[in-house]
């Protein structure tokens, strides 16, 4: 069965500051957690047509909805990347409206609808053709994001109807129809992925935009020719032969000709069959959009100083897809550090170009076979710090007066200057006598008031 994307109409509405009457009532619990809202994608499903005593039974269909989408491919191999929540708000009845084949309107939240814009199987929420005001649907839906989850990266609406049904937007809706999880999955691909609808049967005065999946080109030179075999013909004869290649499949975008599709078949063509690689890559390019893969980072400071002699330790937290592992290559001025493919790596300071400025750079990147085209560069990630490395002090010659002396030697703001002796050069460790913070100019240390033996002095950089 095929379900029409809903129509992105313009309606012109005023917009108020809207507090729902049982914003306070909402409830939102989460469903799966694998890290912080701040770092990971945020998957919220929010529930419309549930009565107070429906709403544990919500609470079911959120995970069963979560269990269809994050065990098939290629969700599935970012499944850890997602937390997922539920957000819970009662209705005063149950279901959807619905003008087909009989008018039928039920009192819900978010005031949603079958039968949009012509179509029944068409499920949205104001504003759209039945309703124009904001406030009735959209607007609560952004309250309660706005109220209990601000950092969401996808949301959708579970419509407790039975009826065939959804759309996908700015947020996807499903109904709970025996095909729901399947509904939400292809739905998710407008919302989430802007993915375009594959079929070919005509839809008068639907946008004429091209999508990351369909095209009006209908040459090799496709924007997805990346996935198309040399051997393969383009156009594509829409035969059995073809049935499992990538090419240009005449017959998209409610078009059934002059637009094309990258394969026989799709999940935003058909429920109940796979993405199309075309499709799945840009899910994957979606998910690194909005999440990276790099989560923390050691050092915190970008620029900072170590002295001649001392060494400097790295470390990066990197957060892996769960069916395949990230890359990792450290870099040295620009040159790559032999095996240094792991998340830590030390350096030092005579490793690098003594007396300026040093580049230490870390590059994490996912080889997915998921992807072939990445212009953006969305499946690399970069973190560069720039490292001053302090050359040895200049030292003056001595001012000798008696048995004292004075050295001058020439500094680097921030770090500090120790004046160290020993009595013999056999002794193991140095006393300090004096520190100085450095300033970028010269600094005199002395040995003044010191009696004794004769000692062996330096400087150090700490």
């Amino acid at each position: 069965m095929k379900l029409r994307r809903m129509l992105m109409l313009v309606f012109c509405v005023v917009q108020t500051a809207f507090v729902p009457s049982l914003l306070g009532q909402a409830t939102m619990v989460a469903i799966r957690t694998n890290g912080p809202t701040s770092s990971y994608l945020n998957l919220v499903y929010l529930s419309e047509g549930y009565t107070s005593g429906q709403l544990p039974q919500f609470l079911v269909d959120v995970t069963n909805t979560m269990n269809k989408l994050l065990t098939i491919p290629p969700w599935n191999a970012y499944s850890n990347y997602f937390n997922v929540f539920a957000i819970s708000v009662a209705s005063a009845q149950s279901g959807s409206d619905h003008y087909t084949p009989t008018t039928n309107l039920v009192n819900t939240y978010f005031n949603s609808t079958f039968d949009s814009y012509g179509t029944q199987r068409l499920l949205t929420i104001p504003p759209n053709d039945r309703d124009g005001n904001y406030n009735d649907g959209y607007g609560k839906v952004d309250a309660l994001l706005q109220q209990l989850l601000p950092e969401y990266d996808v949301a959708g609406l579970i419509v407790n109807d039975t009826t065939y049904g959804g759309s996908g937007g700015t947020y996807l809706l499903a109904s709970v129809n025996a095909s729901s999880g399947e509904i939400a999955n292809h739905e998710i691909g407008h919302t989430f992925a802007k993915l375009g609808d594959e079929y070919s049967t005509a839809y008068p005065g639907y946008p004429d935009v091209e999508e990351p999946n369909t095209t009006t080109n209908s040459t090799r030179g496709v924007k997805w020719n990346a996935w198309i075999l040399p051997a393969t013909l383009v156009p594509t004869p829409d035969v059995s032969s073809n049935y499992t290649v990538d090419g240009l499949f005449e017959g998209a975008h409610y078009h059934t000709t002059g637009w094309y599709r990258p394969k026989h078949d799709c999940k935003m063509r058909t429920l109940g069959v796979p993405y199309c690689e075309i499709c799945a890559q840009e899910l994957v390019l979606s998910i690194y959009s909005a999440i990276r893969p790099i989560q923390s980072f050691s050092p915190a400071s970008t620029n900072f100083f170590i002295g001649t002699q001392g060494n400097a330790a790295f470390t990066i937290a990197i957060l892996k897809p769960a069916t395949n592992n990230l890359t990792v290559q450290w870099f040295t001025n620009g040159v790559a550090a032999g095996p240094a493919t792991g998340t830590n790596f030390t350096i030092n300071a005579a490793q690098l170009a003594g007396g300026g400025t040093n580049e230490i750079k870390v590059v994490v990147h996912d080889p997915t076979g998921y992807v072939r085209t990445d212009p953006a560069g969305k499946l690399w990630q970069t973190n560069i710090w720039k490292q001053i490395v302090v050359t040895a002090p200049t030292i003056t010659s001595p001012k000798l007066s008696g048995t004292n002396f004075m050295l001058s030697v020439s500094t680097q703001a921030g770090l500090n200057y120790v004046l160290e002796f020993k009595n013999s050069l056999n002794d193991a460790s140095w006393t300090p006598l004096q520190t100085n913070n450095g300033s970028g100019g010269l600094i005199s240390m002395t040995n003044a008031g010191l009696a004794g033996p004769s000692r062996f002095y330096h400087i150090r950089v700490q």
